[in-house]
């Protein structure tokens, strides 16, 4: 009887340990977390272009590590930010033809980006992307030593992006002072000056700032 009892008793803790060990083993799956391969792939291919501001201490480098960044409220997205220096250049043209003789402060003049802008392999300004500049100075020309002078000093483009960067630069230009032979003596005349369209410029990027990439 006794012999009986305690097969009985083994049996039953045997099939206790089983039960307490399946528990532990469905726990543990239930608070893994795997991550998908297209986020494991984004985030090895982002690694080269700074994904977190140039911090690549920074990245996630396992299950665990990304689990706790992910935000429950709502679903990571495939976005980052890039810091863009200043000094990026800038190639873009006039649109349209103007003079020193019609212009002012207040004209507002198109222009084109005339190259695709890229830093580290990552593209910031699109060529052909219209923005504007307005002349910082316009001085027409006179017959009495006016000389003709357009000078430019800033134009904005929008970034990639979406937003807005204004870049500086660095143009003046004056018109010809031409000498006419009369006979009672010499007479000179300053000539206009202008922007043709299609003539190539260079704007800079003012400061450095942060380039939202979707």
């Amino acid at each position: 009887m006794k012999r009986k009892s305690v097969m009985i008793l083994s049996l039953f803790l045997g099939l206790l340990i089983n039960l307490i060990i399946l528990f532990q083993s469905e726990t543990v799956s239930a608070n893994s977390y795997e991550i998908p391969s297209y986020i494991m792939n984004d985030i090895q291919k982002n690694t080269s272009v700074n994904k977190y501001n140039g911090n690549s201490s920074s990245m996630p480098t396992t299950n665990y590590q990304y689990q706790n960044q992910i935000n429950y409220n709502r679903m990571p997205v495939n976005s980052y930010t890039v810091s863009i220096p200043a000094n990026l250049v800038v190639p873009f043209q006039i649109q349209g033809n103007y003079s020193s003789k019609n212009l002012t402060p207040n004209t507002r003049i198109s222009a084109i980006v005339s190259n695709d802008v890229f830093y580290n392999n990552i593209i910031v300004f699109r060529k052909g992307t219209v923005g504007y500049l307005y002349p910082s100075y316009v001085n027409k020309a006179g017959r009495f030593g006016d000389q003709a002078k357009i000078d430019i000093n800033s134009v904005t483009f929008q970034a990639i992006d979406g937003r807005e960067q204004t870049l500086s630069v660095d143009y003046s230009a004056e018109g010809k002072n031409v000498v006419y032979g009369l006979s009672a003596g010499f007479f000179s005349k300053n000539k206009e000056t202008e922007l043709n369209s299609g003539m190539i410029l260079y704007g800079k990027t003012i400061n450095q700032f942060l380039l939202n990439i979707k």
